[in-house]
């Protein structure tokens, strides 16, 4: 897919989905019941959908997420927990990818 029209797909769709992706299997601060907070985690979609994009492994996804829940949050690291969710987005991403 060229940059265009993963772009539109993004803006269209992929956004919001990876949102609510994130909302309910990343979560860290706990955030996901609130109806406010909807859109707490809106500033790392961005490098997420961007490694997805280049095709990066699991492990350089969890790294993302744990650099993001460690250095930017500073809460405490969860290995386990954001290899999981790495392995979800990819998952996800690659079924987007084939409609």
């Amino acid at each position: 897919m060229d940059l265009e029209t993963w772009c539109f797909w993004y803006e269209r769709r992929g956004a919001g989905r990876l949102r609510r992706l994130l909302m309910r299997q990343w979560d860290p601060i706990g955030v996901a019941g609130e109806p406010h907070a909807r859109e707490e985690y809106d500033s790392y979609l961005g490098p997420v959908a961007e490694r997805l994009r280049r095709g990066s492994s699991a492990d350089e996804i969890a790294l993302l997420l744990q650099s993001i829940r460690c250095d930017q949050m500073g809460l405490g690291a969860d290995n386990l927990n954001v290899l999981r969710v790495a392995n979800a987005l990819r998952t996800w991403y690659a079924a987007e990818m084939t409609r």
